[in-house]
């Protein structure tokens, strides 16, 4: 279906990201550097992993439009990953196996998250396949080490992951895990993150534990004017002349001074505007807020369902706190804590795309709520007639 979307209307030019530009980088000088729309040398813009997985398509088709047609076939077989493990993603939150299959279904059927999910453009996909998988360890604990491992690995692939495995694990902390397992996970999870936190420093003069960009992105987000959807900002004037990855004359500032320096003038911009104005702080994160779970598009079928799945998916949440299932918590702390980054900066559904998985189980679990109501009506009403 998605490829089929893709290529079956004659497109065969796509477009380059941060991400794109790293991986040719990679393939081309075997340097991590240049996400921006010039040469600025060496970045921590990026988590690391993502660029490495598409870096052999411009290793072996170089600068090319075919290299980023390679690039976007492989898409939806990384895409549809998470509908495939639902079914036993289902199973390790202790829900039915209608349910997993109903919505690894309603996921593979309908792309509502075609362009970010299919594209291979930005990690979000794997991002999602780490969160999913992150599921097994509620079910089966590994040895805290191991768990560790993935952790670290995980935030390489996406930082975001860390608030995450901060909840998740909080959860089981005083069941499955005692304080000495979670001190263990930390130095296993430290181990991976260390080498790459490590480069940075030698790199870039400064300390970054996976990424450096959260000064910039909230800068562009915390000002006069800023709008609290990604998609309608990244089209205005301010954007276009302010943030490197359009901006010629930005990124020379970058390659020039170097990209720590920028981030922190970028941080210290946001800091002063935050402090001087804290009630339209708040009321662009209220907005970015709902955002994140109400998105906006353009297409308005894809707007209105995005939306309608993600209110069944609270309905869904708020019922199986209610009957005090083993899914409810795992899938709450998931939701609280991986949102939180996204309510400081301006955001789109690409950002919701790694919970995606999460909406879609709680989606087929009201309809099997409604289905059990309605069998036990049609019980009740031959009882008596």
């Amino acid at each position: 279906i998605r490829l089929s979307l893709i290529f079956g209307f004659g497109r065969g030019e796509f477009v380059r990201a941060e991400p794109q530009h790293v991986a040719l980088a990679l393939a081309q000088k075997g340097q991590f550097a240049d996400p921006y729309a010039a040469p600025t040398g060496p970045t921590a813009h990026l988590a690391p992993v993502f660029p490495i997985v598409i870096a052999p398509f411009y290793a072996i088709w170089g600068d090319t439009p075919a290299a980023d047609r390679a690039r976007v076939a492989a898409g939806p077989f990384l895409g549809s990953i998470p509908y495939a493990l639902l079914p036993l993603v289902s199973e390790w939150l202790g829900l039915s196996l209608w349910v997993g299959t109903l919505a690894g279904l309603l996921g593979a059927m309908l792309p509502a998250h075609l362009y970010f999910e299919s594209l291979n453009e930005f990690e979000a996909p794997l991002t999602g396949v780490a969160l999913l998988l992150s599921m097994r360890w509620l079910a089966r604990p590994p040895k805290p080490w191991l768990e560790g491992l993935f952790w670290g690995a995980s935030m390489l692939v996406s930082p975001v992951v860390g608030p995450c495995a901060v909840g998740l694990v909080f959860l089981r902390v005083g069941r499955s895990l005692v304080a000495r397992d979670v001190l263990v996970m930390i130095a296993a999870a430290a181990c991976v993150v260390l080498p790459w936190t490590t480069r940075n420093y030698v790199q870039l003069g400064a300390f970054y534990l996976v990424r450096d960009n959260f000064g910039l992105e909230l800068n562009e987000s915390n000002r006069e004017g800023a709008d609290p959807v990604l998609i309608r900002a990244m089209l205005t004037d301010h954007f276009q002349r302010t943030h490197p990855h359009p901006s010629v004359a930005v990124a020379a500032q970058i390659a020039n001074r170097g990209e720590a320096w920028f981030e922190r003038e970028q941080l210290e911009g946001a800091k002063s505007w935050i402090m001087t104005h804290p009630l339209e702080f708040v009321r662009l994160t209220l907005r970015r807020m709902s955002n994140f779970w109400m998105p906006w598009l353009l297409q308005k079928p894809a707007k209105y369902f995005l939306r309608g799945v993600s209110l069944v998916g609270f309905l869904g949440l708020f019922l199986l706190v209610r009957s005090k299932q083993f899914a409810a918590g795992p899938l709450a702390a998931l939701w609280a804590t991986y949102a939180l980054p996204y309510y400081l900066a301006a955001n789109e559904p690409r950002y919701g795309l790694p919970i995606w998985w999460s909406q879609l189980l709680l989606l087929a679990y009201v309809s099997e709520k409604i289905r059990a109501w309605d069998f036990r009506r049609e019980v009740r009403l031959e009882k008596y007639p």
